[in-house]
């Protein structure tokens, strides 16, 4: 077995320094206790032989080849990295030779060796190609959520330059001499341009998305991503997102669903190129056998844009909960999801504008929901029936809506019926509502059904009788021709949803009738 002091045949530098003798031969025909599946003595091969181990800690990182030239089918090796057996390999085993093992600076190699026969040896070899290193913030600073002790991204260095190999991000590759880790991460920003631009990330935020577009590339291989999130120094593998790469062209974006909410100023992203399979979402740091890593810091843009969104039903005629007129009953107490809108249910169809949300209180994904309820189409109806109109109301945005102001015009071929709720038990007149007024206007909002009255002043809910002028809440696009009245409620401030239900104040819904004219 060659000491890795010479030269082998393949050309390749050797080795530097000496393998240190890591404990003495054993005893024949006796097997070393690590070693798993067989014993020596069940080869087939007569003893007496021996076992010789060789140890050494690695000078620097790079690609340890064992058994590239001069060895036999009798040769019988284990090879074990910081203690963990990497590879094994006795005659007919069909262990791949030579042994590729990547091997990362300060490494503890140990190798164990038999030879079964009369000659054998092995060459052991170091590629020392150029290292990629990680530019992350590491251990002992600030992590982005301003109440961890400490970062811990940790480094990820990537072998560069070695044969065989032409997979990078962006134009080009460097090579690092140590450790390249700074509090902006850009320590390393000489050749991190695999990301030509970044989508903006806000305050509120549970999804993001890298185009396809804004990824360059050079090679096959995988990108792997971490995002943190919630800005805790850690690079968790919830946080992962990937795609891969065909010759340079990425198969879809890099997509993160799901996460903690971001409220953060910044915090950091890592990509990571490479076609080691090892690399996977539990692995942000640590040696990759090609590739390039690529780190940033991203910035979190405060929060700036307020939502309200709405979902009409209708939710009773005649005072029942099931229209029996036409020949099929349509229940109206029923949860009814529209496929052909992403808002009124609590998954995250991925609409941008306005943004989709999934914090509808007591709604399970697309499937069941006790709030939204009510049909979409109500069935048949006649002349002198009333419909009960709901229309669910939720701030969804990235920051509280202020100064929200409702409008609902009342549909062609109805006419608003200003009592409906004057003897409503389900409903509390509002203390500031005019006494003796009807009652017309339901507003549900902070945990309370209030009953309105139609004339506006202090209890802030108005209709608008046909003809007359209306506020700028009621100037959208309309598809009815008819100008029957308008339903107005001054909603003031509504604060964020920050999860489904919480804070009460972020939803409700408002309800009014009509008659079929």
């Amino acid at each position: 077995s060659s000491n890795g002091t010479g030269t082998p045949p393949n050309g390749l530098p050797a080795i530097n320094g000496t393998w240190q003798e890591a404990e003495t031969p054993t005893s024949p025909n006796l097997p070393h206790p690590t070693y798993q599946g067989t014993t020596w003595s069940s080869s087939g091969f007569p003893g007496p032989f021996y076992q010789i181990g060789f140890r050494r800690t690695m000078d620097v990182a790079g690609v340890l080849t064992i058994g590239g030239t001069d060895a036999y089918t009798d040769d019988t090796m284990e090879v074990f990295v910081n203690g963990t057996r990497v590879y094994a390999r006795i005659p007919d085993s069909n262990s791949p030779l030579p042994a590729i093992i990547n091997v990362a600076a300060d490494d503890e190699v140990e190798v164990r060796y038999i030879n079964l026969g009369f000659i054998g040896g092995y060459y052991f070899t170091l590629e020392a190609p150029g290292v990629d290193c990680s530019d992350l913030p590491e251990d002992g600073s600030t992590a982005p959520d301003g109440t961890t002790s400490a970062t811990a991204y940790g480094n990820a260095p990537h072998l560069v330059g070695h044969a065989g190999t032409d997979i990078y991000l962006g134009t080009d590759v460097d090579t690092d001499a140590s450790g390249v880790s700074s509090a902006d991460a850009a320590g390393d920003s000489s050749d991190d341009d695999g990301i030509s631009a970044f989508p903006a990330l806000s305050v509120g935020d549970s999804t993001y998305s890298i185009p396809a577009n804004n990824i360059t590339a050079t090679g096959t291989g995988t990108l792997h991503a971490w995002l943190d999130f919630n800005g805790n120094g850690i690079l968790e593998s919830t946080e992962y997102a990937t795609v891969n790469v065909n010759a340079g062209v990425p198969t879809g974006s890099l997509d993160w669903t799901g996460q903690n909410t971001v409220s953060l100023t910044s915090t950091f992203v890592r990509f990571r190129f490479t076609s080691d399979s090892n690399i996977d979402a539990s692995a942000p740091t640590g040696l990759a056998s090609d590739g390039e890593v690529e780190d940033y810091q991203l910035p979190v843009a405060t929060a700036s844009d307020p939502n309200v969104l709405l979902v009409k039903r209708i939710t009773g005629i005649n005072g029942n909960n099931i229209n029996n007129t036409g020949s099929t009953p349509v229940p109206l107490n029923t949860y009814n999801q529209d496929p052909t809108s992403p808002y009124d249910d609590n998954v995250l169809d991925g609409a941008a504008s306005p943004k989709d949300t999934d914090k509808w209180p007591n709604t399970t994904s697309d499937t069941a929901s006790t709030l939204l309820i009510g049909a979409r189409d109500g069935g048949v109806t006649k002349p002198g029936d009333e419909i009960e109109y709901t229309i669910y109301f939720l701030s969804a945005g990235d920051e509280d809506a202020q100064n929200v102001q409702f409008c609902d015009r009342i549909p062609d071929g109805q006419t608003f019926i200003p009592d409906s709720f004057n003897n409503d038990a389900t409903t509390t007149p509002d203390a500031d509502g005019i006494i003796g007024q009807d009652l017309g206007i339901v507003v549900s909002h902070n945990g309370i059904n209030g009953a309105y009255t139609n004339i506006g002043g202090d209890d802030e809910a108005r209709f608008y009788p046909p003809g007359s002028g209306l506020p700028p809440a009621c100037n959208l696009i309309l598809t009815q021709t008819e100008h029957n009245g308008a339903i107005v409620v001054d909603l003031g401030n509504l604060p964020k949803a920050d999860s489904a239900g919480s804070p009460v104040g972020s939803y409700g819904y408002v309800r009014f009738r009509a008659k079929v004219d």
